[in-house]
């Protein structure tokens, strides 16, 4: 059913529409709300629909044919800080080879310097990358996993470290904050049961770590054997061997710097801004997956990314009960543990 409205605004840089209900009454509509619905009934008094209330305060018509097809168009830096101050050109082979959707490239502007890149950026050797055993072939095959820290800075919840599990395959990494190393088992098995009741594989073939002792002890040794785990160690002070975590870890690191120093909030919510940056690491292409994200390797679709926000923008919250608006941050987007 098509609506002809009179006296609109045309905003082509909004990714939605949104309609006062004095303009439908002004165009001589009947709407009759409640029960959480909202019915609107034509000048022959055919129903038209029924509208549902969301949880934010609109009645929200979602069409099919649009749904999937919703575009926010924004310039390349724009981007760029959206995800997390990767690489420009990284950021424009995303949109391009259509590793993401719901994203379109403004090219009016050729603006390639960022503050914040300048002022978080650090020289670092690279690390070399060592293939000592076959690559894996399906989901779950081999898992590197890693615990970084201590923080100098606790978060609110008291986190000073963090576990990363990588599968080898699809290159997807699930990231748990950790209060101490003494945790890293409890975040093993959690990364575990997440991947075989979401149907990804039914066990861990090979985990793959440094010599940390919060690997090697005999609590971790009994899980991993009633599992029918393998374990494989690298070398003793020869980090660069696990590679895969060394690399990752330098790149969440350097994106917490970034989007801690651009949105000037408190270092202590540096955790939250890990999790943010491991989401964005799934939604990244990967030479690895042939210009693919981890996320399209896993799901077999790449991500839409099109209400994808800056981390840290400030956004405004309704208090129901209070009935008035709140600032706040935008700390990180709706998403799951993962």
């Amino acid at each position: 059913m098509e609506l002809v409205l009179h006296r609109v605004l045309y905003a082509p840089a909004i990714s939605c529409t949104l309609i006062l209900v004095a303009a439908l009454d002004e165009e001589g509509y009947y709407m009759q709300i409640g029960v959480g619905h909202l019915k609107l009934t034509s000048l022959q008094g055919k129903c038209i629909g029924h509208i549902s209330w969301t949880q934010g305060c609109l009645y929200k018509v979602v069409h099919m044919s649009e749904s999937t097809n919703t575009m926010e168009s924004m310039l390349l830096m724009e981007l760029h800080q959206h995800l997390g101050h990767i690489a420009p050109s990284s950021a424009h082979k995303l949109v391009q080879s259509h590793s993401i959707l719901g994203i379109e490239l403004d090219t009016d502007s050729q603006e390639t310097d960022c503050d914040v890149c300048i002022y978080t950026h650090a020289t670092r050797l690279p690390v070399p990358t060592v293939q000592i055993s076959p690559p894996a072939q399906h989901f779950g095959d081999e898992i590197h996993t890693d615990v970084w820290g201590p923080s100098t800075i606790a978060t609110h919840q008291g986190h000073r470290y963090f576990a990363t599990f990588t599968d080898n395959m699809m290159w997807y990494t699930i990231m748990y904050p950790l209060c101490t190393k003494d945790e890293a088992l409890e975040a093993y098995k959690s990364s575990e049961a997440w991947a075989i009741t979401q149907g990804h594989y039914t066990m861990v073939k090979v985990l793959r770590s440094d010599h940390g002792g919060k690997y090697l002890n005999g609590t971790f040794d009994q899980h991993l054997k009633k599992a029918g785990t393998v374990r494989k160690l690298t070398m003793h002070n020869t980090p660069q061997l696990n590679g895969v975590r060394e690399h990752l870890n330098r790149t969440l690191l350097k994106r917490i710097h970034a989007l801690t120093h651009a949105s000037g909030l408190p270092k202590s919510l540096w955790g939250k801004a890990l999790r943010h940056a491991a989401w964005l690491k799934n939604r990244t292409v990967m030479r690895a997956l042939d210009s693919k994200t981890p996320f399209e390797a896993l799901y077999s679709q790449p991500p839409n990314l099109s209400t994808l926000q800056i981390w840290g923008s400030q956004v405004h919250l309704l208090d129901k009960h209070q009935k008035r608006r709140c600032r706040a941050k935008c700390l990180f987007q709706d998403i799951s543990a993962t």
